[in-house]
């Protein structure tokens, strides 16, 4: 993941279903993140975008949006919205930035957010930015072009595979059945993975929605 981590900006589709026996159910995360510099003041932006269906279908459900000092979050099925800070509004950010932005999305996040915030934070959070498993203690199989698969079972009733192309990660797919309740459910998803991407200006902003509420939001700490 070195090489994700020059990039300045980067965009995850993450787009999957959720299978019974009687439903299925489709889902979208779109994960937006910029880092920027002014002088010596860094600027870390993010929205995290959860949808039920996919396409044209998609309705929002959460987003999460950094914009750069306030971090919010935004539940439009109950229309209430909550707020922490985790940057300062003028000088340099407070030590740590980075790292207190990660925790605060990881609070406010629900659902599969968990997945493209683990990713985002192996790529510009750690101390050496490289690939880490999703499945420790799982041994992976490298094929001939480089992908990283992992599974557990025999069969594989869980798998995830890292595809890369010379040596850059472009994408993860993560195929799990499991019995819940006497029920088998299948969840299936993939994560696109694009570096560079140039985010319209209103991304990382955020307005709460005509009469939606506050509420209390998550202690930074």
């Amino acid at each position: 993941m070195t090489t994700l981590a020059t990039n300045s900006s980067m965009l995850l589709v993450m787009k999957g279903t959720d299978k019974t026996v009687d439903l299925v159910t489709g889902y979208e995360y779109h994960t937006s993140f910029e880092v920027s510099q002014v002088g010596t003041r860094l600027y870390d932006r993010v929205n995290i975008t959860a949808y039920n269906g996919t396409g044209t279908y998609a309705k929002p459900v959460v987003s999460i949006i950094g914009d750069g000092v306030t971090l919010w979050r935004c539940d439009y099925v109950s229309n209430t919205y909550s707020a922490v800070n985790y940057g300062s509004y003028s000088g340099d950010q407070p030590e740590g930035y980075r790292g207190t932005l990660f925790r605060c999305i990881t609070s406010m996040s629900e659902g599969y957010m968990s997945y493209p915030i683990m990713l985002l934070r192996q790529i510009y959070a750690g101390t050496l930015n490289g690939y880490q498993s999703w499945l420790p203690g799982v041994n992976p199989i490298v094929d001939s072009l480089g992908n990283v698969n992992y599974s557990v079972g025999q069969p594989p009733r869980r798998t995830i595979t890292f595809n890369f192309k010379l040596g850059e990660l472009l994408g993860i797919a993560y195929d799990d059945v499991a019995m819940m309740r006497g029920v088998v459910k299948h969840t299936d998803w993939t994560i696109q993975i694009t570096g560079g991407w140039i985010f319209d200006s209103n991304t990382f902003s955020f307005t709460p929605p005509a009469g939606s509420r506050p509420v209390a939001g998550p202690s930074h700490h």
